[in-house]
């Protein structure tokens, strides 16, 4: 079609998604299993209570009967789900533990997006859309955080280390704003 424009706009490409195999609320066959069997033997006795103690004869009451011991069964598995996980001490460390690749990945996340807003900074101050005051501020904030990321990335599971590097950069921060030492 003459006159139309079209825009080229960059893909970006992203990592696939990954999906966990195994999670906590999708359980095995095996639990499946588990859960229809639970709810056919509510359902047994529901009847059985209906025939023996009731002494109920086939019809609309018995088979609610049934319906209401399968709808226990049910509930049961669903209790025993939600509720499972806070008795279990491992689950619950489990959760409250934070995994080391995803502590490490969202630390290269973070110094990958502070690298990035430095580059972006350097280009606005070429391209003068900002001062050279704001530039210098705005860089020197993001290469401090560079660095501690940097160094968080290498001090890995040593927080000690970890806080020392952290105390000897803020105290060497402090020095440089109070200037030399002098009478």
């Amino acid at each position: 079609m003459p006159g139309a424009y079209t825009l080229a706009v960059p893909r970006r490409s992203f990592p696939p998604l990954k999906v966990p195999t195994t999670s906590p609320a999708s359980h095995s066959h095996a639990s499946r299993g588990l859960a229809l069997s639970l709810a056919v033997i509510g359902a047994a006795v529901g009847v059985a209570f209906g025939v023996f103690v009731g002494r109920l004869a086939f019809g609309p009451p018995l088979v609610m009967l049934g319906l209401g011991g399968m709808t226990l069964g049910f509930a049961a598995v669903a209790a025993w789900r939600v509720l499972g996980p806070l008795v279990d001490p491992a689950s619950v460390e489990r959760m409250t533990a934070p995994t080391e690749p995803s502590r490490v990945r969202d630390l290269q996340r973070e110094k990958a997006s502070v690298l990035k807003a430095i580059k972006e900074v350097e280009m606005d101050f070429h391209m003068r859309k900002i001062s050279e005051a704001d530039y210098e501020e705005m860089t020197q904030r993001y290469r401090r955080r560079a660095m501690r990321l940097i160094g968080e990335l290498e001090a890995g599971d040593d927080l000690r280390a970890l806080i020392e590097h952290e105390l000897r950069n803020r105290l060497a921060d402090g020095e440089k704003k109070r200037g030399p030492r002098g009478g």
